[in-house]
């Protein structure tokens, strides 16, 4: 059950049509409810502070509960509905961190300030400092990280020629090239944009980041614009990572608030070259934006791009229909809070780790279908006809990462699989309904 069709909840339903699970949105404004009715949404019209309405819904039948109002609001449901089922789980959205203890102490069983998450998820994907493997998401013992390799000796190199697996024990399962996630196989060059996707355990990510150290990358200040909660969280991880930020912003303010952890300030309009060039945009390298409106990201990234053809830029954005707008004005990172949220309550509900991967790009673990039992992952053409990557495989208890053509697909076993929604349905069409 959904307390509200927000973006979050967009984005949530088109995951669980896509992988048959039911739900129901539940809406207290009526004309809001015939839109959605309209417009095929399953949807339940009542008070969301009044107990008969969840009664009548069968609450204690739900699954789980996602309570996405205002802050104050969510506590009022979140109350209502422990009345009457106490075991229910319920996820509920924070917007202001301070409102996470309220909702946790009302009754919520996961309080999520996405907000701030967004921040620091966007603070981890810029290029700073050295070169250093960045973890983004977990599968049994092992991690998935994220590795620029801007100024490495990897640049302009094959695949085939990194020797990770060889060296580290660390499997390359794709490739980010300017907002897009490539599939590996093993004759890719490697170009200064190129952001490798990695899994490997703990001990082999750091050795990996040891002898990546010595490559700095640029030791000059990330430049980050627009200081709302999302930047505010970005400003605040950045500087407990070490990592010095310059910061652009019209409220004075707001950069009065974030000045702690900031190396400089620029109160001002980020669409004035001389203050940009001030704040550091032809030495930086990395920009972060975090503006909150997407047709300001869009053009501040093609802006910043014009500008400085090396940085790396990062930014938010609301609508998903954007996401390919900016990426072609020159962002090389992007994610949106709608993505974040429901990629945070799918993880909930599943019982596994979060793993944000960048806008749309999803991890997927599902049993082998009978119509890929016992064929090589060459044979499969998992790759070639889904665009999907595979990632790693278990059979029983055992973890399989060191993947090859050869690699035989065993009966019974899960496959992990990193794409869109868009692959996992054409991977449903062709490999699952032949079973």
């Amino acid at each position: 059950m959904i307390c509200s069709y927000d973006v979050i909840a967009r984005d949530l339903t088109e995951r669980f049509k896509q992988e048959g699970t039911p739900y129901y949105v539940i809406e207290n404004d009526l004309e809001k409810a015939l839109k959605n009715y309209d417009n095929q949404v399953p949807v339940l019209f009542g008070e969301l502070d009044n107990k008969e309405t969840f009664s009548l819904a069968n609450i204690k039948d739900a699954k789980l509960i996602l309570v996405n109002r205002g802050d104050i609001v969510n506590t009022k449901i979140i109350l209502t509905i422990r009345e009457i089922a106490p075991t229910i789980p319920i996820i509920a959205i924070a917007a202001d961190i301070d409102s996470v203890d309220v909702q946790q102490l009302s009754g919520a069983d996961h309080v999520l300030p996405l907000k701030k998450w967004l921040g620091e998820q966007l603070a981890n994907r810029v290029n700073a400092q050295h070169a250093k493997s960045q973890p983004i998401g977990q599968y049994e013992d092992l991690l998935i990280a994220e590795l620029p390799i801007h100024n490495t000796p990897l640049v302009s190199k094959i695949i085939r020629e990194t020797n990770l697996r060889q060296d580290f024990g660390i499997s390359i399962v794709g490739i980010w090239e300017r907002g897009r996630l490539q599939p590996i196989t093993g004759h890719e060059k490697l170009t200064h944009d190129s952001v490798l996707v990695i899994i490997g355990n703990k001990k082999q990510l750091h050795n990996i980041d040891e002898i990546f150290r010595d490559y700095n990358v640029n030791p000059n200040p990330v430049l980050l614009i627009g200081v709302g909660s999302v930047g505010s969280a970005a400003a605040e991880s950045l500087y407990k990572n070490g990592v010095l930020v310059n910061v652009v912003d019209k409220d004075p303010e707001v950069c009065k608030k974030v000045s702690p952890f900031c190396n400089q300030v620029f109160v001002g309009d980020a669409s004035d070259y001389k203050l940009l060039k001030r704040a550091g945009i032809m030495e930086a390298p990395s920009v972060l934006l975090s503006t909150h409106d997407d047709t300001m990201n869009i053009y501040l990234a093609s802006y910043c791009r014009q500008l400085n053809k090396e940085l790396r830029i990062v930014s938010r954005i609301s609508e998903a229909r954007n996401v390919d707008i900016i990426h072609k004005a020159g962002a090389n990172f992007v994610l949106s809070y709608s993505n974040l949220g429901s990629e945070a309550v799918l993880s909930i509900s599943k019982g596994q780790e979060l793993t944000v991967l960048g806008e749309g790009i999803t991890l997927f673990i599902i049993r082998i279908p009978l119509s890929l039992e016992g064929k090589s992952l060459a044979e499969s053409g998992i790759g070639a006809k889904t665009g999907l990557s595979v990632i790693a495989l278990k059979e029983k208890s055992e973890v399989l990462t060191r993947l090859s053509p050869d690699t035989i697909l065993p009966k019974g076993a899960e496959i992990v699989l990193l794409g869109t929604i868009e692959m996992k349905r054409e991977f449903n069409k062709i490999y699952v309904k032949a079973d």
